[in-house]
């Protein structure tokens, strides 16, 4: 049962609604509507708690004028005070949850407290990392997380459909509109192109497998179809397409340095752009030109050998390679007497893997 509070002491005025409190705490202790009895024994009404030490009373207060006098507030309502007291609370915290977990929707979250999470297991369940963000978490790690752009991983993805042959027909099916698409990530720090994705191209049986730089840019793609003769249920059908056949032309392709193209078995030839030199430096009893540099187009494994590439035999003047290795070479034109504006075309021919 609540006790009349009587905590410090009131200054009262006659005539006036103000009480004023020294060393009271009203607004944790009195509600409007109990009563008031004041330094004169009457008891007034309520109206009002402004503050930890002023008060609002229903009607002025008939005493004379007093300050630093006892008081006491009695709460009239008893039991129905105390359960008053509860339900405003119930409110206020209900009120507090409206429009959040009641609506469901939860705050952020994190991987060690989910915003969404299991009783007896707080920190395993779903919480929101950022905006536009779902992320879930088991032993306060984070497990995946998706966004509008992707869904990173983790932890391995196992099980029957991922564990079985590399040819079985139980492998994962990662399935667009238009097309399958898979895209795998090396996360060793010294690795070169770690990012690769694999697709099957619009209307055909290709695949085609696209190296990205680190920045995921694209770098380049290479595209196989399944030898023809072969049995649909062969799982070497592939792999007998790509390195059986001596012919087959795994990648073309050119830049700023020339051209190149890539074997199936290993082969690769790269074709300079054309250099102009001027023959008119003196080498014994015949005369070069400065050297040029020529940048693979493509890098090889090793040194390639380097040859001279088109040239008419009547031009009066020949190509010197001096220097190769696995990414450029040197190389100069020479001749028996000195020319002007003379073009240099190379080949280097080695093996890309």
């Amino acid at each position: 049962m609540a006790t009349w509070y009587t905590t410090g002491t009131v200054s009262v005025t006659n005539g006036s609604t103000a009480v004023t409190g020294s060393g009271t705490a009203w607004v944790a202790n009195t509600k409007p509507g109990e009563a008031f009895r004041g330094p004169d024994d009457r008891l007034y009404e309520i109206e009002a708690v402004v503050s930890d030490t002023s008060l609002t009373l229903a009607d002025g207060y008939l005493g004379s004028s007093q300050s630093g006098q006892a008081y006491a507030i009695l709460p009239v309502r008893g039991v129905l005070k105390q359960a008053y007291d509860a339900l405003t609370s119930a409110i206020a915290t209900m009120n507090g949850y409206i429009g959040t977990a009641l609506a469901g929707r939860f705050g952020f979250g994190s991987a060690s407290a989910p915003g969404v999470s299991f009783d007896g297991d707080a920190d395993t369940g779903f919480y929101r990392a950022d905006d536009n963000q779902l992320a879930a978490a088991t032993g306060g790690a984070r497990r995946f997380l998706l966004s509008n752009t992707a869904m990173d991983f983790n932890v391995p993805l196992t099980g029957v459909e991922l564990e079985g042959t590399w040819y079985s027909r139980g492998l994962p099916r990662f399935e667009r509109n238009d097309q399958y698409m898979m895209h795998l990530r090396n996360n060793n720090a010294g690795a070169g192109l770690k990012h690769w994705s694999v697709m099957i191209p619009d209307g055909t049986g290709a695949l085609a497998l696209q190296s990205l730089d680190d920045a995921e840019t694209f770098v380049n793609q290479y595209v196989f179809d399944r030898d023809p003769g072969a049995s649909a249920e062969s799982p070497n059908s592939v792999i007998n397409r790509i390195k059986g056949d001596e012919r087959y032309i795994a990648k073309r392709g050119s830049n700023a340095n020339g051209e190149y193209v890539r074997f199936a078995d290993g082969t690769q030839i790269c074709l300079s752009i054309s250099f102009t030199v001027d023959i008119d430096v003196t080498a014994g009893a015949i005369w070069r030109s400065d050297s040029i540099v020529w940048t693979y187009p493509a890098a090889f494994v090793a040194s390639p050998a380097l040859m001279q590439g088109r040239q008419n035999h009547t031009t009066g003047y020949w190509t010197v390679p001096s220097v190769s290795s696995p990414t450029g070479a040197d190389a100069c034109a020479m001749a028996w007497q000195t020319m002007t504006s003379r073009v240099i075309n190379l080949v280097a021919i080695g093996r890309w893997f």
